[in-house]
């Protein structure tokens, strides 16, 4: 059975502990190379540590020859402090010891946007020097090529990680090191030298490295084991989870492995019966069944975490906006030979499964609160309460409390037998520290009378969740003061929130942070969360529960609180290399954009998320979600900002451009009086007062009525130019509109004096790799083409070509609109 992956990237990792500048290094060569992250001199004898069998410690000094890697005498990385180089060690090949270590499989290739990284390095780590691993992630280039490295996001990066080894979990290979970590200049991640820069430098390396791998198959057989069971943030099965056997067998039975075709189950239920829970602990049970197990959430209609799974799954994704990548997922498991199970958590209701795979070697298995109305789509499974006998013995089990079965009868039949109230009170009294059953029985004169329940199953449990959850919240309040504030904050965010959201609370010191995790904890103990190292979890239940008691200050502080959350999560700017993050942060904003009494908070902050939300969803092509947001921002800020406010025409602005690409009549319909409003609130010299105007004539080219464009965007071009100057955003942007215009009516010979003067803008402007310089750049190779300048046109579409695939990926629509010019 081939080694796990990770356990080979912690074996070829080394400590250098000899030597002027000792750090941190990995094999890339069998016995052959050491690469480490300082320069320790021409030749010095060190003393390298490093793993053998699997965790057994070797020390020995090694004798070599140091190559030192730069760039033009440019340090890597050439950062505010003199870093020092990269240095490659050359040892003897007949060192005791290492005649049968592993080494790693190098991947010469920059990695795309959305990559996902694993390292192992030394930190300190109370006092000792530990063999730490952290994930990371692709957010962009620092510095300019070929000194340029790869900028890298993490929470659990700290110094003493340079040198360690980049394992690409795409690609399944090391693409690089880590040079920084830690720094002023990136204080939430690190820096690493892909090969593709120092390649050159170390070709012999290289070819010792691929030699290597021809001969020794431990690196390729554990990327295959890998590949072959790839489960997709699966959630953890509650402890003590019990009396679901009769409902494990059917689906057991539905979904055997040994049916061919896909065949799709759906669990119905109540919120909080515990549907979730049964499908996890389906997959668990099956996790060697199937090569690929994902679990997706169906909170912004599954485009988050399916667009993540494209990654995930090594899929194409440079310049695949999220959906695209979403149904590029799908498209993948229809055609694979793979298994798969694709577990769908909380989807609305029968329509979410129409877009679904219908061929294919997989399963689908969905979680819903929607009874009925699936025939045709698969079968339904309907999950009640637990049973009594069940219930008893769940509550004894997870309480650690054997000894008082009478008085956990009486628990299980206050609550109905109820999953989630049941995990509740089992926490309640948990024997660390907990009350015993009798004691909780006496917190429990508010539940809700068996009347309800005869005629409300869904109202009698809700409030029941609710008495549950206030007697478990004063417990969690009574050991850490911060827990009533950090649940309801959970109110108005979506179930799975980023941990770093809770800084809000209180974390501008080190008692803060300490006062923040205190109250993390408390709301794990008391299952009021699922707190991990980077999440919390809550169960839509509860939230809803929390959200019906809110009133008076106490929403409007939780308001305020999940709403500085989201706005100091902002990735800043909309271009690919952030999406993942506002992908992320999109279900957030819709939760805190649904909140119905916004006026205990900022309002115009709030408004200003939304917009910059409603940029990205633009960006990305989500134009419905975007229209939506860009709605609710028109609809908070009409009624709580002024008129003349900026975020105000900035909601009506975007809204106007979600309809301008496929619906531009209906947009047109809207910047017309924005524009009348802006120039009689703001002045005709006002920046949104022009910029309306542009998105107005751009959106008359868009709707055909092409003469009426250039009417209105040649006046706009004088004014802007008069008023922003000639190489102002704006100014430039109606240019190009204007420009295009012209192409559209036929008037390329006045196009391309305007094109080539922005061209020569932009690139002095916004830099000769940025998105605007490489459209621009591309709307000049069409308007020589349409001038009778083809081979001028053709040179620049090919290199525009060569660098948008460099710098965007191969299937980015300015990649493909190059080529299609060529």
């Amino acid at each position: 059975m081939a080694e796990p992956l990770e356990a080979l990237l912690r074996a070829c990792t080394v400590r250098v502990l000899g030597g002027p500048m000792p750090g941190a290094g990995f094999f890339v060569a069998p016995h052959i190379v050491v690469t480490c992250a300082h320069v320790i001199g021409d030749n010095a004898e060190l003393r390298v540590r490093w793993e053998r069998d699997w965790g057994s410690p070797v020390e020995a000094p090694v004798t070599g020859k140091i190559a030192v890697l730069d760039d033009g005498g440019r340090p890597i990385p050439a950062l505010e402090r003199d870093y020092p180089d990269i240095a490659v060690l050359e040892v003897a090949a007949d060192v005791a010891g290492l005649d049968n270590h592993p080494c790693v499989l190098l991947d010469a290739d920059w990695p795309t946007y959305d990559d996902s990284f694993q390292v192992f390095g030394y930190p300190a780590e109370g006092g000792a020097v530990q063999l730490t691993p952290a994930r990371l992630t692709y957010r962009g280039i620092h510095g300019v090529y070929p000194t340029a490295y790869m900028d890298l996001a993490s929470d659990t990066v700290k110094p003493g990680m340079s040198g360690a080894a980049v394992l690409n979990l795409r690609s399944r290979a090391v693409c690089g090191v880590v040079v920084a970590s830690k720094h002023i200049a990136h204080p939430e991640g690190a820096l690493a030298v892909p090969w593709s820069v120092i390649e050159p430098g170390i070709a012999d390396v290289m070819t010792a490295n691929l030699a290597f791998h021809d001969r020794d198959a431990r690196w390729a057989a554990s990327a295959a084991v890998h590949r072959r069971r790839q489960p997709f943030r699966l959630p953890r099965v509650v402890a003590h989870f019990t009396g679901r056997d009769d409902l494990m067998a059917e689906l057991d039975c539905t979904l055997d492995v040994r049916l061919s075709g896909v065949i799709t189950q759906i669990i119905s239920g109540l919120g909080g019966v515990g549907k979730t829970q049964l499908a996890a602990s389906f997959a668990a049970a099956h996790s060697d069944e199937f090569n690929i197990i994902a679990w997706i959430r169906a909170d912004d209609g599954w485009v988050t975490d399916l667009a993540d799974l494209a990654v995930f799954l090594g899929l194409p994704v440079s310049g695949r906006n999220p959906p695209e990548r979403a149904t590029d997922v799908l498209a993948f498991l229809s055609s694979t030979d793979r298994r798969w199970l694709l577990v769908l958590d909380n989807i609305p209701g029968p329509a979410a499964l129409q877009e679904l795979p219908v061929s294919g070697n997989g399963r689908i298995l969905a979680t819903t609160r929607h009874r009925g109305g699936f025939e045709g789509l698969g079968s339904e499974l309907a999950v009640d309460v637990l049973g009594l006998d069940s219930a008893v013995k769940f509550l004894m089990a997870r309480s650690g409390r054997a000894d008082e079965k009478r008085d956990a009868r009486a628990v299980a039949t206050a609550v109905g037998c109820f999953p989630l109230a049941l995990v509740h009170a089992a926490d309640y009294c948990a024997r660390d520290g907990g009350a015993p059953f009798s004691e909780y029985l006496g917190l429990l004169d508010s539940l809700p009378s068996q009347e309800l329940y005869d005629s409300s199953r869904d109202d009698f449990y809700q409030q029941t969740v609710a008495v549950t959850w206030n007697t478990s919240i004063t417990a969690a309040e009574q050991r850490a003061a911060l827990a009533r504030s950090a649940i309801e904050m959970t109110a108005y965010l979506a179930p799975a929130i980023p941990r770093s959201f809770f800084s809000v609370l209180d974390e501008h010191s080190a008692p803060g942070k300490k006062r923040v995790s205190d109250a993390l904890a408390a709301l794990h103990r008391y299952s009021l969360a699922t707190v991990t190292d980077n999440q919390v979890s809550v169960h839509r239940l509860v939230q809803k529960v929390i959200r019906d008691q809110l009133s008076g200050q106490a929403n409007a502080m939780a308001a305020a609180h999940s709403l500085d959350a989201v706005d100091q999560a902002w990735p800043g700017g909309t271009l690919p290399p952030t999406w993942p993050q506002w992908q992320e942060l999109t279900s957030h904003v819709v939760a805190v954009a649904d909140i119905e009494d916004v006026s205990g908070i900022d309002a115009s902050r709030l408004v200003s998320v939304l917009n910059w939300t409603c940029s990205f969803l633009l960006s990305a092509d989500q134009l419905v979600l975007a229209r939506e947001i860009a709605a609710r921002a028109v609809a908070i800020s009409g009624r709580l900002l002024a008129p003349d406010h900026l975020e105000t025409f900035t909601a009506r602005w975007r809204l106007g451009d979600s309809y301008r690409r496929d619906m531009p009549r209906k947009a047109i319909k809207i910047f017309k009086p924005l524009a009348a409003d802006s120039e009689r609130i703001l002045g005709a010299e006002h920046e949104m007062t022009l910029t309306v105007r542009d998105a107005l004539g751009d959106t008359y080219r868009y709707a055909g009525q092409t003469a009426q464009a250039i009417k209105t965007l040649e006046p706009l071009v004088t004014d802007s130019e008069r008023i922003l100057g000639t190489e102002h955003d704006s100014t430039i942007a109606a240019r190009n509109d204007l420009a295009l215009a012209y192409l559209q009516a036929g008037r390329a010979v006045e196009a391309v004096p305007i094109l080539e003067q922005l061209a020569s803008y932009a690139e002095r402007v916004y830099g000769p790799e940025t998105p605007s310089t490489l459209t621009i750049r591309l709307n000049l190779a069409g308007a020589y083409t349409s001038t009778g300048r083809a081979a001028e046109g053709r040179a620049i579409a090919e290199q525009l070509a060569i660098d948008a695939e460099r710098i965007l990926g191969p299937e980015h629509r300015l990649t493909v609109a190059a080529r299609q010019w060529i």
